[in-house]
């Protein structure tokens, strides 16, 4: 074997490990429930999503035209994203001691989960993270910050694409938001 080829072998090795450790760096954030439709997760490189698959932090869920998802996070929360949005884990920490799912959904949490909203909307209702005020829970959007505590709300970013959005009619840009139980904040 010449030293240029054991150098490219080298090399080759070296990648793949990298590869493999970034990988097996991803944190599990949530699950897909539900998906209809074309939605992918932007990774590298882009994958379809479909129904069980891990949402892992840093994933961006992507719906397409009449397609839409459902995420069930690790604390229980649940996030129904609408078409034509992109939404952004962008941490997730949940104590060892909540187990994820079910046990989640009855405890109370110091955890942190934050997203960002870039396009479109979702429907959401929190889990054990933000649950009676306990940790922290917010979204990100393009122009501020939602605080949840332990509450069912929709929030939705209008671009001209809003046309089946009721508050928004006539479809007009903006950020909307509706609480269905509890209190967010908007800052």
């Amino acid at each position: 074997m010449t030293t240029k080829t054991s150098q490219l072998c080298a090399f080759g090795l070296a990648l793949a490990l990298a590869l493999s450790a970034a990988a097996a760096g991803a944190k599990d954030a949530g699950k897909a429930l539900f998906v209809a439709g074309s939605v992918t997760l932007e990774r590298t490189p882009a994958v379809p999503l479909r129904q069980g698959d891990a949402v892992q932090v840093g994933d961006t869920i992507a719906t397409g035209d009449k397609s839409r998802a459902q995420i069930l996070m690790n604390d229980g929360a649940r996030v129904a994203l609408r078409a034509n949005s992109r939404y952004r884990v962008d941490e997730f920490g949940l104590p060892a001691s909540v187990g994820a799912g079910t046990q989640a959904t009855a405890t109370r949490a110091e955890g942190v989960t934050v997203a960002t909203l870039l396009k479109g909307g979702f429907r959401s209702s929190t889990g054990a993270i933000g649950k009676d005020g306990a940790g922290t829970h917010e979204v990100r959007t393009p122009i501020g910050t939602l605080g949840i505590r332990g509450t069912e709300y929709t929030a939705v970013w209008c671009q001209g694409d809003c046309a089946d959005v009721p508050a928004a009619a006539p479809a007009r840009a903006g950020m909307y938001l509706a609480t269905h139980l509890g209190a967010i904040v908007f800052r």
